[in-house]
């Protein structure tokens, strides 16, 4: 059921008990019955009756709000074991240990693996959203060096900025081990960067920075892009939501990258934050706990 339709349903039901009892108390009135019992009675079934539907209504529309995220999950987790595979099979290609390529060849493949890391990334995405909103996001930290994840994204995303003649710099420090997710926390500098490389004109930079203060390990992604404007604070990290000049730049995107940043800096203990000004590029701060991610399990259905 689409919240419109919920909604006017809902309005519709409750203009129909108050016309019930407005007509009730109107016969009454014309019949010039002084029944106060009555009244209150019949107002009160109005209440409760209409209590009920609403209940019922709120019911359903929760059991298919929960369906079509499992199904979305289902889906993404079906797609992803493909597109990894592809991965693979693309970088054994561009290691030539299948044999060796042309430039040409290997230009069309870089331009491959840039779509399918795009494509895995989107399908990580929506996995973890649903997970997300099922309560189903589990979060198992493991020591592990959180530069060398940075180091890896940065990699990764370079062939993607080298197209837009984007520069991508990160000075790797040298770091203690902390209790982390791998993966989530790859996924939360992957998103930073995309948006990063999006958002920034051509000819750009990108500055990557991750120390250890007396707050946490903190990273921060600095661009040279176009900024955001100060009517989108309060609606920046909602799902789905993409302002208005990311929309001029790039007419297409899910609007779930910093939601999904701020979901799950937030269910592993951490914060989020940003420096912007239109126009002017903008400054992503993200910091976890000395003591690494908070671990989480899963919800029971």
């Amino acid at each position: 059921m689409r919240p419109k339709h919920f909604s006017q349903k809902l309005s519709n039901t409750l203009g129909i008990l108050i016309a019930c009892v407005a007509a009730a108390v109107l016969t009454l009135t014309l019949l010039d019955l002084d029944n106060t019992a009555l009244l209150v009675s019949l107002i009160t079934a109005a209440f409760v009756l209409f209590v009920a539907f609403w209940s019922s209504l709120r019911s359903k529309h929760h059991d298919l709000e929960q369906s079509k995220d499992e199904f979305v999950s289902l889906v993404s987790h079906q797609l992803r074991t493909p597109l990894t595979s592809m991965r693979l099979f693309i970088e054994m290609l561009l290691d030539k240990e299948v044999g060796p390529l042309n430039e040409k060849q290997h230009e069309y493949l870089r331009m491959v693996e840039i779509s399918t890391e795009r494509m895995i990334d989107l399908v990580s995405d929506f996995l973890n959203t649903s997970r997300l909103e099922l309560g189903q996001l589990e979060v198992k930290p493991q020591p592990a060096h959180i530069e060398d994840i940075v180091a890896n994204s940065v990699d990764q995303l370079k062939a993607l900025a080298s197209q837009e003649m984007i520069t991508i710099t990160f000075k790797k420090p040298e770091l203690p081990k902390v209790p982390i997710e791998s993966n989530l926390y790859a996924q939360i500098v992957n998103n930073l960067l995309s948006n990063a490389i999006h958002y920034t004109p051509e000819g750009g930079a990108i500055h990557v920075n991750l120390e250890k203060n007396e707050s946490g390990y903190q990273l921060d992604v600095a661009d040279s892009g176009i900024g955001i404007p100060d009517e989108a604070r309060p609606e920046l990290f909602k799902r789905f939501y993409r302002a208005d000049n990311a929309k001029h730049v790039i007419g297409e995107g899910s609007g779930l990258g910093l939601y999904l940043v701020k979901r799950i800096i937030d269910t592993c203990g951490g914060r989020v934050w940003y420096e912007s000004a239109q126009g002017k590029g903008t400054i992503f701060h993200v910091i976890i706990p000395l003591s690494g991610m908070i671990p989480t399990t899963k919800e029971k259905s």
